[in-house]
């Protein structure tokens, strides 16, 4: 009998309790408005073995995602935490959700984009029902026979294995829908941005017009020095009686360019060894530093595990303490008054015949 709410619990709940029906405990996909409404038909005194709950299902594309956190969040409290106000098996109104959305009925004028129609309702109600299984689904209430044969293949699946290319394909009853995906589709765009950002520099042309007067003046620069050439004999007339200063020695002067040479390719080899050597010692000290990094990382990770996995027992502990409190400790043996009576009563069942003697009951 479902579904059961807060508001209506009592109604249902009283009514399932004197037929011995099951009972399904909706809530709005909240984890503690559903341990809250089991709480309320435990109090009641409905078994909790009777309970199933419907955390409110969302159709795919209608909320599935926020559905499927919910129930994850509902087995990860009745199973890790220990909470037995949810350890209960869940159930999942699937074919209502999905074939009550706008997607599942467009024909194939309205949104040919979408595929063959028919098809797609199949395809979504099966996408989602292993979505529920996934997250711990015990119960799934489907429409389409195609969509439920998918789901048991996929079960199938995942107890036996076997490969998923032996699942026949959907069984159409409709007629087949011919649509042009390349005619919807838009023209591809095959401008490219560097050639966008290159264009530009093509019209730098004012610089080639500057480069004809460097042109016009090299016939002056080599105007000028002619005439220097020719008034230089003079000097070298007079400069006669030093001969001895105008002539370098050939052999120093190959030593010394030899020994410059020499030099800057020490000089050279000893910057890119410097180089090499900080590269490697910047690479180094990075490493290190990445290496460290990965290290806090995962000892932040398991400190946090390790801390986690404490605050769970202790919450295991906690519940533990608290179920050993609730139990009834035998009370200490009391001497118990025996009559001559063959069924022996306490003191209220006697007050009760009393009662039922004086009125004539």
């Amino acid at each position: 009998l479902g579904p059961v709410e807060e508001k209506n619990h009592k109604t249902i709940g009283a009514a399932a309790m004197g037929y011995g029906h099951t009972i399904i405990s909706s809530s709005p996909i909240d984890v503690n408005l559903a341990k809250q409404v089991n709480i309320l038909l435990e109090n009641l005194g409905v078994s909790l073995d009777k309970v199933i709950v419907d955390p409110t299902t969302g159709g795919l594309g209608y909320g599935l995602e926020y559905s499927y956190s919910v129930m994850e969040r509902l087995t990860q409290a009745a199973m890790t935490q220990g909470d037995d106000k949810l350890q209960n098996p869940m159930i999942n109104n699937l074919g209502n959700e999905v074939w009550k959305c706008k997607e599942a009925k467009q024909p194939v004028d309205e949104a040919p984009d979408l595929g063959d129609p028919e098809r797609r309702a199949i395809l979504m109600e099966a996408v989602g029902a292993v979505a529920y299984l996934m997250s711990g689904s015990s119960i799934l209430m489907m429409r389409h026979p195609e969509s439920i044969k998918l789901v048991k293949a996929f079960i199938d699946l995942a107890y036996a294995g076997g490969s998923a290319m032996d699942i026949g394909p959907v069984t159409k009853q409709l007629d087949d829908v011919e649509i042009d995906f390349a005619a919807l589709s838009p023209e591809p765009d095959l401008t490219m941005a560097e050639e966008e950002k290159k264009a530009p520099a093509k019209k730098a042309a004012p610089a080639k017009k500057e480069a004809p007067k460097p042109a016009a003046a090299a016939p002056k620069a080599e105007a000028k020095p002619a005439p220097a050439e020719e008034a230089k004999p003079a000097p070298a007339a007079a400069a006669k009686p030093e001969p001895a200063a105008a002539a370098p020695d050939p052999a120093a002067e190959a030593k010394a360019k030899a020994d410059a040479e020499e030099k800057a390719k020490a000089d050279a080899e000893a910057k890119a060894k410097a180089e090499a050597e900080a590269k490697a010692e910047a690479e180094a000290k990075a490493e290190a530093e990445e290496k460290a990094k990965v290290e806090a990382e995962k000892k932040a990770l398991k400190d946090a595990a390790a801390e986690r996995e404490a605050e769970e027992q202790a919450i295991r502990d906690k519940r533990a303490a608290e179920m050993a409190k609730h139990k009834a400790a035998p009370g200490p043996k009391k001497s118990v008054t025996m009559t001559a009576a063959k069924v022996q009563k306490d003191m209220l069942e006697n007050i009760v015949e009393n009662l039922n003697w004086i009125h004539r009951r």
